[in-house]
């Protein structure tokens, strides 16, 4: 079943569950997009669904700015409303082809090129930074930029003919939008990483997940990513959002400095059940 499919569903059948484009959240308006879709439903699930189909959902300027801005707008929203975020393609033919070469050969000034990788460095930034645990869905074609974006995500799920490769050395460049440390993150520092750079080989769903690129391969990908983050979204939001900064900022840290934020980053105590332990549990998630 394709992205397109399961999204369809889970905007239009489940519609009880999910809010409908652009409806408030928190009393606020979700931002208005256009190369990006944004739906949160009430069950904590939010899917967040690259929109340019007739590009394989190439890399525009657009798409990067509503990225980074929704990306504010996810961290403002209260951890109980959004607890997990899946990332999709808009077709089952690609998750994201990376940067648009025909955007590119418009670019006639050194400023203009500059600006745009700027900004796709700036929407897989985001992503990363983003407090909300999240989950990308790979179908397709996820090559350069693309697969920096999914490599952003906390976990990915990819379908068995997904097909994965960093391809800019073949033009003469590099994964610059951080692709180097975060492919690093995924399979630690090793010969592989240095192989799918230096080659630019393709790497299947079924082989990323024997090597550690995503979490799972499976057949119908965004179900299994909506049962992931079905299992997150029991937990704790506050435990679950503080484990991730520990995890991140642990990456950079020596092992001693390391456990000493592990020990500083630790959230309040379970309140007491009953009324005075739901109101502080209001409270506590807004913390």
């Amino acid at each position: 079943t394709s992205c397109r499919h399961l999204f369809a569903i889970a905007t239009s059948s489940y519609r009880t569950q999910h809010r409908k484009f652009g409806t408030g959240v928190d009393g606020h308006d979700i931002p208005h997009t256009e190369h990006v879709r944004f739906c949160n439903g009430t069950n904590g699930v939010g899917t967040l669904q690259l929109n340019r189909p007739d590009e394989l959902d190439a890399l525009s300027e657009t798409m990067a700015e509503e990225i980074v801005m929704l990306s504010k707008f996810f961290n403002k929203m209260d951890p109980m409303q959004l607890r997990c975020l899946i990332l999709t393609g808009s077709t089952d033919k690609s998750f994201s082809v990376g940067r648009d070469l025909k955007i590119s050969h418009l670019h006639e000034t050194s400023e203009r090129r500059l600006k745009y990788l700027k900004l796709g460095g700036q929407a897989v930034q985001a992503i990363h930074d983003l407090e909300v645990p999240t989950i990308a869905c790979v179908e397709g074609q996820c090559t350069g930029w693309g697969l920096e974006l999914a490599l952003a995500c906390d976990l990915r799920v990819a379908a068995p003919t997904a097909n994965m490769s960093f391809p800019e050395t073949k033009l003469g460049i590099f994964p610059g939008a951080g692709g180097i440390i975060l492919l690093q993150e995924a399979l630690g520092y090793s010969g592989l990483v240095k192989e799918l750079v230096f080659t630019g080989r393709e790497v299947s769903g079924t082989e990323s997940a024997t090597i550690g690129l995503v979490n799972h391969c499976s057949d119908s990908p965004l179900q299994k990513a909506y049962e992931m983050a079905a299992g997150i979204c029991l937990n704790g939001p506050l435990g679950v959002r503080a484990a991730k900064r520990v995890i991140h900022r642990a990456f950079d840290l020596d092992e001693e400095a390391a456990l000493e934020y592990s020990r500083c980053a630790v959230p309040p105590p379970p309140p007491p059940p009953g009324p005075i332990g739901q109101a502080a549990t209001q409270c506590i998630c807004r913390l």
